[in-house]
């Protein structure tokens, strides 16, 4: 058995000796390692803005992603005012846009329509540029997409009594009169609106 003696010594652990007046060793550049050129060269201040806006453009397609999903899920509102003469049996259609071919019903889409005979007396007055009144309800409809509900509309006949030659579309759709076979004709590629006009007071009664 060993036995340790309390009064064994440990190491002599010598201090760092400084001599007076002595001074320490300056520290120069020459000690600091120095960036290389080409590591400064490989910066490119553009690259922070390309990141900003692929950044910009990811968040654009999410928010643009989420519209369309929460459009193709929510069913429209549509009003649709036919603005008639009922004296000729003429209606008065309306194009997307004033050298367009593609004749339409005077309509609108909201999210709500709280007032829908209000919103078809807006229609006739800022859309087809027409005064008059509404004579009659057509009746309510549901347009079907191919998976759900595209739309609930509702359908007004209106009464023209004065045609305004200024009006909110004036600039940018025109307008033009059709009687009920023309119109029927020209709604060929729109078979939904056909059945709306089958339906207005002008159409043949067989």
């Amino acid at each position: 058995m060993t036995i340790f003696s309390r009064n064994k010594s440990s190491p002599k652990v010598e201090e760092p000796q400084y001599t007076s007046g002595r001074t320490m060793p300056a520290v120069t550049t020459a000690s600091v390692p120095k960036q290389s050129n080409k590591a400064l060269a490989s910066y490119d201040p553009s690259s922070v803005t390309q990141s900003n806006e692929l950044e910009e453009s990811l968040e654009k397609k999410k928010k643009d992603s989420e519209k369309k999903d929460k459009k193709d899920k929510a069913p429209a509102y549509k009003i649709i005012c036919l603005p008639l003469d009922t004296r000729s049996g003429r209606v008065l259609l309306v194009n997307k846009s004033e050298n367009s071919n593609d004749w339409v019903l005077p309509k609108t889409n909201d999210e709500e329509v709280p007032q829908p005979e209000a919103t078809a007396h807006a229609i006739a007055a800022n859309i087809a540029g027409v005064e008059g009144r509404l004579t009659n309800h057509i009746g309510e409809f549901t347009q079907s997409g191919k998976k759900r509900v595209k739309a609930y509309v509702n359908a007004y006949e209106f009464q023209v009594m004065n045609i305004l030659t200024e009006y909110q579309c004036r600039e940018s759709r025109g307008r033009r009169w059709f009687t009920y076979v023309e119109a029927m004709h020209i709604l060929s590629d729109k078979p939904f609106q056909q059945s709306i006009l089958r339906k207005a007071s002008i159409a043949p009664k067989f």
